[in-house]
């Protein structure tokens, strides 16, 4: 019987039940891997027996990489044996983790030392080797390149029940480029602060700022305006109400006699036997008569231009 409760959760892997009961070894295949293909083993070859069935069917680790790491913040859930992730695979575990004090900045510390197998990475890893042979870089400037991209070591939440955390090797874009520091022959990691410490820092700040917000005196702000508005709702009721009903009544009464004094001149213009269409009548006849008078004029001045000169004879008149 196996049962694993860790990050990824609580998983139990049995055999049968008179093996459980009775005890023994079980034998199984590892999924083939194309890269490196199986082969007989040898005469008198030595098995490993392994604690459970996931590290016995993992893939054999041929190269490994010591790191360490060094964290300003509380390391719970963070113990041996706990997994250390790159984007979503687990690459290795941590082997010890232990506490420090820097007299300098007077802060506490945790030291983690872990160890890596990059070959987990699969393609992955072979892609960045070609890269390095091609570009002449080491492994440690290979290292040297991802942590300028922005390479942090972070705690984080696996499993919000248990408290089990797990530390990940992210790419952060918008961090500042830093150098791979050396300590004790192991290349140190630069780290960032993550997990659910840095989720109750945040969850503090908020609460903080949320106690400095005078809700007391905003309560007697509403309070003043509600009784303000209360107040000239009261006066717009009691006196400007009234004077606009006044002014609106007045308002009508002025329409009624505009629209009886438009009615009278339309009557007074319109009617026929109204005084402006008689006198527009009359001046309108008189003005057709003087017309007819000075065409009269103009003819016999036609004729007889010299009388512009002599004045007119005494011979008959010009026709009216």
């Amino acid at each position: 019987m196996d049962v694993t409760l860790d990050a990824a959760g609580l998983r139990l892997d049995t055999q049968s039940i008179a093996t459980v009961v009775a005890g023994g070894i079980a034998i199984g295949m590892r999924e083939p891997d194309p890269r490196h293909p199986p082969h007989p083993a040898k005469e008198n070859a030595k098995f490993v027996l392994y604690d459970d069935r996931v590290h016995a069917m993992a893939p054999p680790d041929k190269e490994s990489l010591a790191l360490a790491m060094r964290f300003a913040q509380p390391l719970r859930g963070i113990a041996p044996t706990t997994q250390i992730d790159f984007d979503g695979v687990v690459i290795g575990s941590v082997d010890h983790v232990r506490l420090g004090f820097d007299s300098t900045t007077r802060a506490f510390y945790s030291d983690v030392d872990a160890t890596v197998y990059p070959q987990r990475l699969g393609d992955a890893y072979d892609s960045l080797v070609i890269e390095g042979q091609q570009l002449g870089k080491s492994g440690p400037e290979m290292l040297q390149a991802l942590v300028k991209r922005g390479l942090r070591a972070q705690v984080r939440s696996g499993n919000l029940l248990t408290g089990q955390n797990f530390i990940t090797l992210a790419i952060l874009p918008n961090e500042p480029k830093v150098d791979v520091a050396m300590r004790d022959n192991t290349w140190v990691v630069p780290t960032e602060r993550g997990g659910t410490d840095m989720i109750q820092d945040q969850i503090a700040n908020i609460v903080a700022k949320v106690d400095k917000i005078p809700f007391d005196a905003i309560g007697g702000d509403v309070h003043d305006a509600a009784k303000s508005a209360s107040t000239l709702l009261g006066h717009l009721d009691r006196d400007v109400v009234p004077d606009t009903k006044k002014m609106v009544d007045q308002a009508q009464l002025a329409m009624d006699a505009l629209r009886e004094g438009l009615a009278a001149i339309r009557d007074n213009v319109a009617a026929a036997d109204s005084p402006i269409q008689q006198s527009a009548r009359t001046t309108l006849e008189e003005l057709e008569r003087a017309a007819f008078s000075l065409r009269g004029l103009a003819d016999y001045l036609k004729h007889h231009p010299e009388t512009i000169l002599r004045g007119r004879d005494s011979g008959p008149e010009p026709h009216k």
